[in-house]
């Protein structure tokens, strides 16, 4: 009976070593995103379209408008938009667009904070 348990405790040990040693780390900054949609008020037709290629700015360590972005990322064809691996921490995003009669379309911005590892958070801009 004693060599079973010994030989139990041997196998659970193995099997946590092995199931943490297989366990995908998280990535450079961390698993957290930031996601949604960009569109902007066409002044010829007067509806919200959906911007693609909008430019997307992300600063990360803020909650303010800076002048300095660290990435930048574009709109899909639908608007849509995806920042992926983030750590919890403040982030700030801007986006801006141009059209294709050179007409600029900008955002003031939003701070926000991915307060835990896998937080997602929608961010829609309407640019203006």
């Amino acid at each position: 009976m004693k060599l079973i348990n010994i030989l139990f405790a041997f196998s659970l040990v193995g099997l946590v070593i092995v199931t943490n040693s297989c366990r995908k780390e998280d990535g450079p900054f961390g698993r957290g995103d930031i996601y949604g949609t960009v569109t902007f008020e066409n002044g010829a037709t007067g509806h919200e379209d959906k911007a693609a290629m909008a430019i997307i700015k992300i600063s990360y360590g803020i909650k303010e408008p800076s002048a300095e972005f660290d990435q930048m990322y574009l709109s899909f064809s639908d608007g849509s938009y995806s920042i992926k691996g983030l750590a919890p921490g403040d982030y700030y995003l801007t986006a801006e667009y141009t059209d294709r009669f050179n007409y600029k379309y900008s955002h003031p911005g939003y701070g926000i904070t991915i307060r835990s590892k896998k937080s997602s958070v929608n961010i829609n801009f309407l640019l203006k």
